[in-house]
C-alpha cells in the first residue's frame, strides 16, 4: 500500500467509523476527555495495523475487533492504578437524541442497568444498538454467531428484568 493510499484509505476510515468508535469508548469509560484519549489510541492502532489488513474479513469488523481489544487493554491498565472505568452512561446518548423526557428518562435507566452487565455482555449489547448482524458482532468479539444470538437473548432477558425492577409501570 503506498503512503498516499493509506492515508486516503485511513481518512475515509475515520470519517466512517469515529462516532462509533467514540461511543465504544464511552461505554469503557465514565469520562469524555478519558474516551477520546482512548479514541486517538485506537485510531493510532488502526493507522499502525492498516499495512497489514488482508481482507479475511470486512474492515469494518477488523476495527471494531482493534477498537475492543484496545479499550479493554486500556481498561486493565487503568484498573490496574486503582481507578473507576466501568460506567456506560453515554454509549447509547447518540441513539435516541431526540427522544422526549420520558423516554430520555427510559434510555438513562436502560444505559444504567447495562452499566450492570458483564463487560463483554456490555460490548455485545453496544454493538447490536449500533446496529451491527450477528457475523459482524461475532466477529468482533471472537465469538461464533450461533452464541452471539444466545448472549444477545440473554442479555435482553436481563435488561428486561432490570427495566421491569427501575420502571414497573413500564413494563
Amino acid at each position: 500500500m503506498t503512503p498516499s493510499n493509506k492515508d486516503d484509505l485511513f481518512s475515509k476510515l475515520v470519517k466512517e467509523h469515529q462516532k462509533r468508535i467514540f461511543r465504544l469508548c464511552l461505554g469503557y469509560l465514565n469520562d469524555e476527555q478519558d474516551a477520546n484519549d482512548l479514541l486517538q489510541e485506537i485510531l493510532l492502532a488502526i493507522w499502525l495495523n492498516l499495512d497489514q489488513f488482508r481482507g479475511d474479513s470486512a474492515i469494518s469488523t477488523w476495527i471494531y475487533r482493534i477498537s475492543v481489544n484496545t479499550a479493554l487493554m486500556h481498561k486493565r491498565k487503568k484498573s490496574r492504578h486503582h481507578e473507576k472505568h466501568d460506567s456506560f452512561d453515554e454509549v447509547t446518548s447518540g441513539i435516541h437524541s431526540e427522544a422526549n423526557s420520558d423516554q430520555s428518562e427510559l434510555m438513562k435507566a436502560l444505559r444504567n442497568c447495562i452499566s450492570g452487565l458483564a463487560e463483554q455482555e456490555r460490548v455485545i449489547i453496544t454493538l447490536s444498538l449500533e446496529g451491527f448482524s450477528y457475523e459482524e458482532i461475532a466477529g468482533i468479539t471472537g465469538i461464533t454467531v450461533t452464541n452471539t444470538g444466545a448472549k444477545l437473548n440473554r442479555i435482553k432477558q436481563k435488561l428486561t428484568v432490570c427495566m421491569k425492577e427501575k420502571y414497573p409501570d413500564e413494563f
